[in-house]
């Protein structure tokens, strides 16, 4: 009778942590992290911005960050509430993993020196106020390189971070040139949300 009774438990137990594993959001291409909206990206309260002209994409990126986006092996997009208090108050309000071709698409459009302005400076603009309501997260491992997107300022803030999720001092880069690209972009995994402000 109790050995009856130790066995239903430890198959029980065996099923639970099954369980728990199948259901908890793993990393991967198809499931990229846990749903978090109405939470915020915690980007700019943790790190510096340098308020400075990239010069290429490199040092808009860090080396580490081309890399990252060269070798990604799963992309997030993000739809962001802004509040003006603080960026710790921006909130999730729309979450999608990405496909493979919309990671293909994203990286093709982002990787490309022909979208930035490199000449001019971004996040000085009497536009209102840095708003990136828009956000694309490239994962490689647990390296990412996270790109805020402002379609009022046109102004992109990019943002590497290690395998401990520290971050490195940000620039922000006009992409006046790039914009309708961006714009596609984004509109391949929210359509019809985006609106550019001239």
């Amino acid at each position: 009778m109790k050995r009856g009774i130790g066995v239903a438990l430890a198959v029980a137990l065996i099923a639970g942590v099954f369980a728990a594993w199948y259901l908890y959001p793993r990393a991967g291409p198809d499931r990229a992290g846990p749903d978090r909206r109405g939470q915020t990206l915690m980007i700019g309260s943790e790190v510096e911005r340098r308020d400075i002209a990239a010069k290429d994409l490199d040092d808009l990126f860090t080396k580490e960050g081309t890399a990252v986006v060269k070798g990604a092996d799963r992309i997030e997009f993000f739809k962001q509430e802004i509040h003006w208090e603080s960026s710790s108050d921006w909130k999730i309000i729309q979450q999608r993993t990405g496909t493979a071709e919309q990671l293909s698409k994203a990286r093709e459009a982002l990787l490309s020196p022909q979208i930035y302005s490199w000449g001019r400076r971004g996040g000085h603009k009497k536009c209102g106020g840095f708003s990136p309501r828009d956000v694309v997260r490239f994962w490689r491992g647990n390296e990412s390189v996270t790109f805020l997107i402002c379609f009022t300022c046109m102004d992109i803030g990019v943002i590497y971070q290690d395998q401990a999720g520290r971050g490195r001092s940000w620039i922000i880069a006009d992409f006046q040139p790039g914009k309708q690209q961006l714009k596609e972009v984004m509109e391949r995994v929210f359509p019809g949300t985006v609106e550019i402000h001239e």
